[in-house]
């Protein structure tokens, strides 16, 4: 009966230890949570673990002291004290899954990482969106730089030669600047600097959570939807929406919608051989004034 038992016992608990494998694997999986909801919640654990040890403890302690030579024949001291145990060890055991699950994890959001890798390879990536007064914009990660076209303006950035070039259509002129940011390009920075408004989001942000799914256009062709969430990392911290449509057999954007409290737009992409080699590619008049700043 005892074997019986004892193997009965055994399988349960690898059961168990399955279930609570596939379970941790699953919350494992899912976008971190705040950071200050991740303090709040291991210091309340903490000390729901230290209260709930100490009062298991003084329980423990008492049923000792009480314990008569026929009680030490019984079951229930034994009983009480491997409930005890238990007790203290399922809380223990709770506090660890609770860190495994809330803890932050430093995972890249992978969907998000391959989508930027294929845009740098592109020659040129051009973005274009469709609000009032829409801007044109374009990348090239080899040859590092960047192009902004509106009704406000156009600029033209060459981080290898660290220069700004700003021509304003009120002044028709163009203002030659050093470039602060010169060693500051990377590719992410300048994708977010294509689709986001610039009321949007200010400084370096960072990407907290991402989701993906296929799905078919209406054409029938399958595509990526991918879901990210960023974050400003300076005060206030700032959060935005973004939603891109994904070309699945190359990672490469072909549209994306943003959402945040301030503003909100959508941007198409292509992604063309050749683009603006200098500021009068961008229609800027050949005999506009030049003021160098330099």
């Amino acid at each position: 009966m005892t074997n019986k038992h004892s193997t009965g016992t055994d399988d349960l608990n690898g059961f168990q230890e399955m279930a609570l494998q596939r379970d941790l694997q699953e919350v494992h999986d899912a976008p971190p949570l705040r950071e200050e909801f991740v303090n709040s919640l291991g210091t309340r654990l903490g000390r729901a673990f230290e209260d709930r040890t100490l009062r298991e403890s003084r329980s423990l302690s008492s049923v000792t002291a009480a314990k008569t030579p026929r009680a030490r024949t019984s079951t229930g001291p034994r009983t009480s004290l491997r409930k005890g145990l238990s007790l203290v060890a399922g809380l223990a055991a709770s506090i660890l899954v609770a860190a495994f699950i809330f803890l932050p994890k430093n995972k890249e959001p992978q969907q998000w990482m391959a989508m930027l890798e294929a845009v740098e390879d592109q020659q040129w990536v051009e973005a274009q969106s469709n609000e009032k007064g829409a801007s044109r914009f374009w990348i090239s990660n080899q040859q590092r730089i960047s192009a902004e076209q509106s009704v406000r303006g156009t600029l033209y950035r060459e981080f290898s030669l660290g220069r700004l070039s700003n021509y304003s259509p009120r002044s028709k002129k163009v203002t030659i600047n050093k470039l602060s940011t010169v060693k500051d390009w990377n590719i992410q920075a300048q994708l977010l600097s294509a689709i986001l408004p610039a009321e949007s989001l200010s400084g370096d942000v960072v990407v907290i959570s991402e989701t993906s799914r296929e799905l078919k256009d209406r054409q029938g062709r399958r595509r990526l939807e991918l879901n990210v969430k960023i974050q400003q990392l300076s005060p206030p911290h700032d959060t935005c929406q973004i939603k891109l449509l994904l070309n699945p057999s190359n990672h490469l954007p072909l549209s994306c919608e943003i959402a945040s409290d301030k503003a909100s737009r959508s941007v198409k992409f292509s992604y063309p051989q050749t683009g603006p080699q200098t500021i009068y590619f961008l229609g800027v008049p050949e005999d506009a004034t030049v003021q160098d700043e330099e």
